[in-house]
């Protein structure tokens, strides 16, 4: 698990292969999948700073202004 301990990230399930990949699966929920069937995109955000770099995965578009 990748920042298992850092309460700021949710864990991602992953691998670290010995040749330095990292793979991860993603399972979407059932409102997810019917955007994509409908004609929504998936969104991947890089969050690029430091040895790891987080990604926010959205199917549509993110709005960076509202709260969660």
């Amino acid at each position: 698990m990748i920042a298992e301990h850092q309460r700021e990230f949710e864990n991602l399930p992953s691998v670290r292969t010995p040749n330095g990949y990292v793979i991860t699966r993603w399972s979407l929920t059932a409102e997810e999948r019917r955007r994509i069937v409908e004609g929504d995109d998936i969104y991947v955000t890089l969050l690029s700073h430091g040895p790891i770099n987080p990604l926010f995965v959205t199917v549509g578009p993110c709005n960076w202004n509202e709260k969660s």
